[in-house]
């Protein structure tokens, strides 16, 4: 009994100290599912990629993604101009290989039921892409109209490993819609970042289209984001070797890779996410720009055929906060405490 007593003050203490906050916002914090931005052409493919920010066992569960525009269901116009002309398909991903999924598109509303369920409770054990959704595009749409894609809270719904009812909260991402034969976008995606901790850069994609091999370089400020560089791919995006990751240059980050399988970025997103250390003495509000160098980032396509590209820069932000926390950190992990806003 004293034992467990002087635990419970150690940790009391802990707490009253701050030392324990970013551990329990993170344990009470709900799970945020985004759907992400999506870019696709009129009659073309599009895939709606529905992403988490931690990592949270989930046994089954329900979401709803319907598309609207103006503020109302397109099926309030009549179904005039909806973005989608047909489904053709969705995963939901899990590490166990367990998961079972069933999918019911309505054309008309533009909404989509996904069902599933894992007996191991491994969907969403790993963050990153839960999910994603094909669509073909109407080929009546008109180049730079814009759609909201949102989760319906009506119908939906998230279970943890104990079949029990998990909180969690959707985030509405955008498609928009591109002129015909528009170029690939790869953009740069950056955190905001407490000074001292971890910085996760993602470099992105908004739409699904196969690549065989590619190198991007990365030029970034080397005055407040540290060596070493750690440089991970999702597999869920489809194969990929990392050839070769290597600092050309002071403030330049190479990285190489090739798909035998010629499938990478069937799945589009955050295809590389590069993590670098930032000092604790980095001032409050210091910003600092990311881009991509447009002569040495290519893709090549399955073939051989160079991917046309449009490079998107951002910035990475350094604030205070407290209760900013790696997605990881319930794991024991204060490596990384960037926040990015889900």
């Amino acid at each position: 009994m004293a034992r467990r007593t002087t635990i419970r003050t150690v940790m009391l203490a802990l707490l009253l100290s701050g030392a324990l906050a970013p551990l329990v916002r993170a344990q009470i914090e709900p799970l945020v599912v985004r759907v992400s931005d999506a870019e696709g052409e009129p009659g073309g493919a599009v895939a709606v990629v529905l992403r988490t920010y931690a990592s949270k066992p989930v046994s089954q569960g329900r979401l709803g993604l319907r598309a609207t525009s103006g503020g109302g269901l397109r099926a309030e116009l009549g179904g005039v101009g909806s973005p989608f002309a047909s489904f053709d398909g969705g995963v939901i991903f899990g590490t166990g290989g367990d998961v079972v999924g069933s999918f019911v598109f309505d054309e008309l509303t533009q909404a989509l039921d996904a069902q599933f369920e894992s007996a191991s409770a491994s969907i969403n054990a790993s963050d990153g892409v839960l999910g994603v959704l094909f669509f073909s595009l109407d080929p009546a749409l008109a180049a730079g109209e814009v759609f909201t894609l949102d989760i319906d809270l009506g119908p939906s719904f998230l279970e943890d490993a104990d079949g029990l009812p998990m909180p969690w909260q959707p985030r509405a991402g955008e498609l928009l819609v591109l002129p015909a034969a528009s170029p690939l976008t790869l953009e740069v995606d950056g955190p905001d970042v407490h000074p001292g901790s971890g910085a996760d850069v993602e470099i992105q994609t908004l739409e699904p289209l196969a690549l065989a091999s590619g190198v991007v370089e990365l030029i970034y400020p080397d005055d407040v984001l540290d060596l070493p560089v750690e440089v991970r791919v999702d597999p869920r995006h489809g194969g990929v070797i990392l050839d070769e990751v290597t600092l050309p240059a002071p403030g330049r980050l190479r990285i190489e890779f090739t798909s035998a399988t010629e499938d990478f970025n069937s799945v589009p997103g955050a295809l590389f996410v590069a993590r670098f250390r930032t000092s604790t003495d980095v001032p409050l509000g210091t910003t600092r720009p990311l881009s991509l160098d447009p002569i040495e980032t290519l893709f090549t396509a399955p073939g051989g055929a160079e991917v046309e590209l449009l490079l998107n820069d951002d910035v990475v932000t350094f604030e205070s906060d407290p209760f900013v926390f790696y997605d990881n950190f319930e794991g024991g992990s204060t490596g990384a405490w960037s926040r990015r806003v889900p």
